[in-house]
């Protein structure tokens, strides 16, 4: 047995990644993307924030705003630029509307505009606080996570800077130009397992920026004062017929790298992601999988879905599409195709049938390798090209136990629903299988080739192979009597068995699609080449040709010569004879009735002599009774003088002392032939 090409279903894809499409595209270099100022000031500076009127004068007109009686602060969150209110100053008002300002002067440096103390820290991350949400700009308030219902928690250098900041430059996927920005950011937090931090603080990743699946600008380095890129786009190479991206394995989280491949990656520390699985939005087209289950449709690049190609249909999907089920048709458990972003299954599970006494599952043949379908049978499933496979050749984690098996040799428990184990059944021990099992060994014990038994999922022998004593000039072993069936037996011999207690088997025998070769036997009838130390083969030696038989083998006939009654040799394993029989010459003939045979003189027991009669040469004209049944004897009578005999018909009465038998008292046409003459037997009475 090899193992089996039909494996598992895909599990664990439930988990499958849910990362955003969205490149912190939000964060764009405008001013919409800044911090700017929350809203119109007031006639002047209080010593707290005032969530209705914002930090400081209105950047228009000016306000009565400046410096607060108190010292608090006196400066809007999106830093200089506005027409500072009454006893505030003007950074701004000498540099001209076109004129890009230096970015040493653009960033904040000293003290905090802001200082972030004055807002509660952040719970969900470090060196953040929380700002009320009326305080930040309409449209920009999605940027920041939630404090609770009225605040964001909002990274402390953006409060500090008063919007005016640089951020570090860094190396980001693919060593693409990036930006260190702040895991606070939901968009930063919701790809941090993707993002490398590279030189970046431990609470920041480094954000790209372009887009690596698009090549558009993410804006994260467009941000406040930065002044943009300088080194062109890196966009990640294509793979999976085109919807997916080779991506650096190490920004893949550990928990789901095994769910992708390398595909058509050339750099060995690149794996496939399909771009769909990135989307958290993402829900697979519906489909029709195995047994007309309910599916969906995953690309065919990942591997655990790769692995089903040629077992689960493609049905309604795309190309590079193969549909699976939501439920393993063997288990009934969820694969977690059909829940992924919130999906659900809306049919129950579909499973197939149970065959193999409970302990396999009818699978269409279309889903077994054609290479393997002769090592299944269809056993009691009812589907016409269904195939019983047994569970512990389905599960990928299964592995049969341990058994002892011909010769003490190290085996395997398998189900006799497998044909190859069924027809050796009556040979293998059960040992400590169970009883719908059979130990098949890891070797063969005839050739020591393995088998494959003790190779299933990942199995291996721990013990070399015990092959059997060989016999029948090779073509034999010695197997334990035991082992084969009582009505057997005596069809076999022990040859040249050291063991008296074991039989010599020829090896073709056991398989269960043997036919033997075709040959012309006794007489030109048809037959087939046997094994000569069958005893069967053995006993008819002299009269049995080789003709084209191999020099082990003798031309058995099809039919027995003597009664046309066939002798099974033509009909093993669904083979039928193409002739008709043959049978032997008669002779003999008495009273209009043949009593005897012609047969080979070799078939003549030594000392008899028989008349030949019409018979060829080389041949004799035997009593047919005789050649049927060798315990026959003739009806007794008195031959007088000479004492008992046996009534034999005229013509196989051949001897010196013939004159001497007389009819008596038997049939026409017979003489009494006395048992002995002389002291010596005629063999009449025998």
């Amino acid at each position: 047995m090899k193992s089996q090409a039909v494996r598992g279903w895909t599990r664990g894809l439930a988990g499958v990644l849910s990362l955003t499409a969205m490149w912190l595209g939000g964060c764009g270099g405008d001013s919409e993307a800044e911090l700017s100022d929350p809203g119109q000031g007031g006639s002047g500076g209080t010593s707290a924030p005032d969530a209705a009127g914002g930090w400081g004068g209105d950047s228009a007109t000016g306000g009565s705003g400046g410096a607060t009686e108190d010292g608090g602060p006196d400066a809007s969150l999106d830093g200089p630029g506005g027409t500072s209110g009454t006893g505030g100053s003007d950074a701004s008002t000498d540099a001209p509307d076109d004129v890009q300002p230096d970015v040493d002067d653009c960033v904040h440096a000293g003290p905090p505009v802001i200082d972030p103390n004055l807002f509660p820290a952040c719970t969900s991350c470090e060196e953040a606080h929380c700002v009320p949400s009326a305080l930040l700009p309409a449209g920009q308030t999605d940027l920041f996570a939630d404090c609770n219902a009225t605040s964001k928690c909002v990274p402390d250098f953006i409060i500090a800077s008063g919007g005016d900041f640089l951020l570090p430059s860094c190396r980001s996927l693919s060593n693409a130009e990036g930006r260190c920005l702040s895991t606070c950011l939901p968009d930063v937090a919701a790809q941090a397992d993707w993002l490398p931090q590279d030189s970046c603080e431990t609470a920041e990743r480094c954000v790209p920026c372009f887009d690596p699946l698009s090549g558009e600008e993410t804006g994260v380095c467009s941000l406040s004062c930065d002044t943009g890129p300088v080194e062109p786009p890196v966009v990640l190479s294509t793979c999976c017929d085109g919807i997916g991206l080779c991506t650096p394995s190490n920004l893949v989280p550990s928990q789901q790298q095994s769910l992708f491949g390398q595909d058509s990656c050339t750099d060995a520390s690149m794996l496939c992601v399909p771009t769909d699985l990135t989307d958290p939005t993402f829900i697979p087209d519906s489909c029709r999988s195995t047994g007309d289950a309910e599916g969906r449709c995953l690309p065919s690049c990942l591997p655990g879905v790769g692995a089903m190609a040629g077992v689960i249909p493609q049905d309604t999907c795309a190309d590079a599409h193969l549909c699976v089920p939501c439920y393993d048709p063997l288990t009934a458990v969820s694969t977690g195709v059909c829940e992924l972003n919130g999906d659900s299954p809306v049919e129950p599970p579909k499973t197939f049938d149970t065959c193999c006494d409970g302990e396999g599952k009818c699978i269409p043949a279309s889903m077994v390798p054609a290479s393997q379908q002769s090592l299944l049978g269809q056993d009691t499933c009812t589907g016409a090209s269904d195939l019983c496979a047994p569970t512990v050749l389905l599960d990928p984690a299964s592995v049969p136990d341990d058994c002892r098996s011909l010769n003490d040799a190290e085996g395997r428990c398998l189900p006799t629903c497998l044909p190859d184990v069924e027809a050796m059944q009556d040979m293998l021990p059960q040992d400590s299988c169970e009883a719908t099992e059979r130990c098949v060994p890891c070797y063969d014990p005839f050739t020591s080739d393995p088998t494959g038994v003790c190779a299933i999922n990942g199995d291996a022998p721990t013990e070399p192979p015990k092959p059997l004593e060989p016999c029948c000039d090779g073509v034999g072993a010695c197997v334990p009597s035991a082992m084969v069936p009582t009505e057997q037996q005596s069809m076999l011999g022990q040859d040249t068995c050291a063991d008296a207690s074991a039989l010599c088997l020829p090896t073709e025998l056991l398989g269960a699609t043997f036919i033997p070769d075709d040959c012309d036997s006794v007489g030109g009838g048809e037959g087939r080449c046997m094994a000569a130390c069958l005893p069967a083969i053995q006993q008819n030696a002299a009269i049995f040709p080789q003709d084209s038989c191999e020099s082990t083998h003798r031309c058995a006939p099809c039919y027995d010569p003597i009664t046309g009654v066939s002798t099974g040799i033509c009909e093993l394993n669904g083979d039928v004879p193409a002739e008709p029989p043959y049978t032997f010459p008669p002779c003999c003939s008495t009273g209009g009735v043949d009593r005897g045979t012609c047969v080979p003189e070799s078939l003549v027991p030594a000392g008899t002599v028989l008349e030949q009669q019409s018979c060829e040469d080389a041949w004799a004209c035997a009593p047919t009774d005789k050649l049927v049944d060798p315990t026959y004897t003739f009806p007794t009578c008195s031959a007088g003088i000479l004492g008992a005999g046996a009534c034999l018909p005229d013509c196989f009465v051949n001897s010196p002392f013939a004159w001497l038998f007389t009819q008596g008292t038997c049939g026409a046409e017979e003489r009494c032939v006395a048992c002995s003459v002389f002291g010596s037997s005629t063999g009449a009475c025998d």
